[in-house]
């Protein structure tokens, strides 16, 4: 076994580690900013039917994000540190979800190169320090990336996709479409890629259009809420 295969996971461990300690430093100094209290605005009410009842009234964003703050203020206050907490922590998990997406398509050599350059590139540091919905949205789309792979593998060698993998496969792409927009077209995008890949074999084609079909109709309830505003 080459020695990066070997030591892979001790090094996961170091580059989760430095993740975590880039991303809360200092995660609460700054005072909010335009868009932050925005989503504060938008996420301080008084129940999670008055945040959906905003968030579909203004047509800008699906509600995802902003029932999370809601929940998040709920249980530990409305300080900038708590808010963008769970930006922090998705931008930390983010890191070896990322590892096992590259390592399953390329190997552990490319598995822990992606994780390092996510782990100190600019961008995705800068959004996991900030109350808004992109750190959440780059986890679920890695998150949703590898169980696409892994689907997908079973589905075109001719196996039946494990029910815990399609329902997780399901939910990760509901929660991700209610995230943003743009999270959205990405499993749009990957239900169109899965088609293709599965053109030729009807029966398992069938299953992941049934697949598909079940994360449409959770997102259903808000098509209504895409032409308001």
């Amino acid at each position: 076994m080459p020695v990066i295969a070997r030591h892979a996971p001790l090094l996961m461990v170091g580059l989760t580690l430095a993740a975590a300690v880039m991303r809360f430093t200092d995660l609460g100094h700054e005072s909010l900013w335009g868009d932050e209290i925005i989503a504060w605005l938008q996420s301080h009410r008084e129940s999670p039917g008055a945040v959906i009842a905003l968030m579909r009234a203004s047509g800008l964003h699906p509600p995802g994000h902003n029932l999370l703050l809601y929940a998040t203020m709920r249980l530990l206050g409305d300080a900038e540190l708590i808010l963008r907490l769970p930006s922090a922590l998705a931008g930390v998990l983010a890191v070896p979800v990322l590892y096992r997406l590259a390592r399953d398509l390329f190997g552990p050599r490319e598995g822990l190169l992606a994780a390092a350059f996510l782990t100190v590139l600019w961008a995705p540091l800068y959004y996991s320090q900030e109350a808004r919905s992109y750190g959440l949205m780059l986890l679920f789309v890695l998150v949703l990336a590898l169980l696409w792979v892994r689907l997908l593998r079973r589905l075109v060698a001719g196996e039946a996709a494990s029910p815990a993998l399609a329902v997780a496969y399901a939910a990760a792409a509901a929660f991700l479409a209610y995230l943003h927009y743009f999270g959205l077209l990405w499993v749009a995008l990957l239900g169109l890629g899965g088609g293709l890949l599965l053109w030729r074999r009807r029966r398992a084609l069938a299953g992941w259009l049934a697949l598909n079909l079940v994360v449409g109709m959770g997102f259903l309830p808000w098509v209504p809420a895409m032409t308001t505003g």
